[in-house]
């Protein structure tokens, strides 16, 4: 209802704007009793969620196929604060490094301190010097049209889901063929074998091609033994609070 009222007070603006009305109408917002604080998971508790997600034992390789992607879908949840819609659209393309910058300064070597006065004679030649201004960061970028907000942002994802993140796209987005195929690709181009970057191909596919997770999310929930009130929901008010 105040979404509508939202669109109403800006069509009643346009319309004073326009001077098609003489008069702004001022719609209030409405009086919403939002009830108790929304759960936030302790550190003991998004320990034993971790662990669930990742305990397979006694389950058949099907179920265990099946829930291989709770374990990163939570961690994208509790590092960068995303909503489950938007994790869920994300594609391989959204995963994204910067480059890392270089700038040039003036530097002047210091010399040993000593009792009499420096004078500029004293002083070795200025020299130019390359300091890293920023490190590559690897971010996941949440497009404008599948937020909330319909703002695009960027949020980094920090070494370890970074890491897991390309793990989980060798493991389980590339054929065993595929990922011997890419690996003697970027050995034929570098001399080695690295990070390997996304296959252009592959960008537009999904992370995870799933329509919801709310079944498994209440298997992997009553498996940490957590109560109700917890919701998929619950991770991103847990990201803010631990945050602030």
């Amino acid at each position: 209802i105040e979404r509508n009222l939202t669109d109403i007070r800006a069509v009643l603006r346009c319309a004073y704007d326009f001077k098609y009305i003489h008069n702004l109408i001022k719609i209030p917002p409405m009086r919403v009793d939002k009830g108790k604080d929304p759960r936030v998971l302790t550190d003991a508790e998004i320990d034993r969620l971790r662990e669930a997600v990742r305990d397979n034992e006694g389950l058949s390789d099907y179920h265990t196929d099946k829930r291989k992607h709770m374990p990163l879908l939570i961690d994208i949840a509790l590092i960068t604060g995303a909503r489950k819609s938007e994790i869920l659209n994300l594609t391989w393309g959204d995963l994204l490094t910067s480059e890392t910058t270089w700038k040039e300064i003036d530097a002047i070597p210091l010399q040993e301190e000593r009792d009499e006065a420096v004078g500029l004679e004293d002083l070795k030649e200025s020299f130019n010097m390359l300091i890293e201004s920023s490190g590559a960061v690897t971010m996941l970028k949440f497009r404008g049209l599948i937020t909330k907000s319909r703002q695009t942002r960027l949020v980094p994802t920090g070494e370890q889901l970074a890491t897991d993140l390309m793990e989980y796209y060798f493991n389980h987005a590339l054929t065993d063929e595929e990922f011997t195929e890419l690996q003697e690709q970027r050995f034929k181009e570098s001399g080695k074998i690295g990070a390997m970057e996304i296959r252009t191909k592959d960008k537009n596919k999904r992370i995870f091609p799933m329509d919801d997770i709310k079944t498994t999310f209440a298997t992997s929930k009553h498996k940490a033994n957590l109560d109700n009130e917890i919701t998929f929901h619950s991770l991103r008010h847990t990201f803010c609070t631990r945050a602030l």
